[in-house]
């Protein structure tokens, strides 16, 4: 004892320290364990599934794994093997990342966060404030690694406040109903409107289920990124009180049987036509407009 504190050697009380983090880490992942099983095992609504993200951003186990799990869980007839190439596996060589440090230090400091254009084209906002644009031409690409998971970082500390984007259509285009060796010697229907086959159809080329691997990537990598910015600010709100809500502004070609009379058009594969897209808007307080 000292002045009436109990006193314990160096050495133990390193000891009962490392066993006392060592019950925690089990603890956590006890935790983590028991809701990657309810996610991969149970069907989850849309709603259940916001918060399952929320809580697992809570205790810092929001990462590829629980990331996967959610897309399993959520998008159950996305093919299994497609997922490692939405979300990275690996920590990816920053040197990747394709905006100096300089940048990168604004994005981290935006207050309100940054607004993500995604697919921005010739669409530049990049010199307006809290607007970081993604544009393959100019060596932003979506696919790398290294910058999608500097834009998840950026989502998990509160400072993506919105996605805005519109991800290649050219795989679900109406086109595709008059090509084939039958039509008019276009590019053939690779997609079907529902079930597995929506991701692709069986009897494709390599190259044709190269295209549909490659736009359902860049589409759900959009999606993730905002469920995930979406769940910092549901913590935030669980934490603070404070509600938020991150903008998603996905845009696509309009179903063609929402407005067509033809009955091929009712067989045209669509992200709207999607139950699991059908079921994020109303979870996360989003609705959709159609234009002519």
């Amino acid at each position: 004892m000292n002045n009436g504190c109990p006193e314990i050697p160096g050495e133990a009380a390193h000891q009962l320290i490392r066993e006392r983090e060592e019950q925690q880490l089990q603890t956590k992942e006890k935790h983590i364990r028991f809701g990657l099983r309810k996610i991969m095992a149970e069907e989850m609504t849309t709603e259940e599934a916001r918060v399952w993200l929320r809580e697992c951003l809570r205790t810092g186990e929001l990462n590829s794994e629980t990331l996967s799990a959610w897309i399993g869980n959520q998008f159950p007839t996305f093919p299994a093997e497609w997922v490692g190439n939405v979300l990275p596996v690996e920590t990816p060589d920053q040197d990747q990342i394709p905006w100096n440090r300089r940048v990168r230090r604004a994005h981290s400091q935006a207050k309100g966060g940054n607004l993500v254009n995604l697919f921005s084209g010739a669409t530049n906002w990049s010199k307006r404030p809290n607007v970081i644009d993604v544009e393959l031409d100019r060596g932003q690409d979506l696919r790398n690694d290294a910058l999608y998971s500097y834009l998840l970082e950026l989502a998990k500390a509160r400072k993506v406040s919105g996605v805005v984007g519109g991800p290649p259509c050219r795989s679900w285009s109406r086109l595709r109903l008059r090509g084939g060796q039958d039509g008019d010697g276009g590019p053939r229907q690779i997609r079907s409107r529902h079930g597995p086959q929506f991701w692709r159809r069986d009897g494709i080329t390599s190259e044709e289920e190269a295209l549909c691997k490659n736009d359902a990537v860049l589409l759900l990598r959009m999606l993730v990124l905002y469920v995930v910015a979406q769940a910092s600010f549901d913590l935030h709100e669980q934490q603070s009180g404070v509600k938020q809500a991150a903008m998603l502004v996905l845009e696509h070609p309009s179903d063609p049987a929402s407005y067509s009379s033809q009955p091929a058009d009712r067989q045209c594969p669509s992200i709207w036509a999607l139950d699991e897209v059908g079921e994020l808007w109303p979870a996360y307080g989003g609705y959709l407009v159609s234009f002519n």
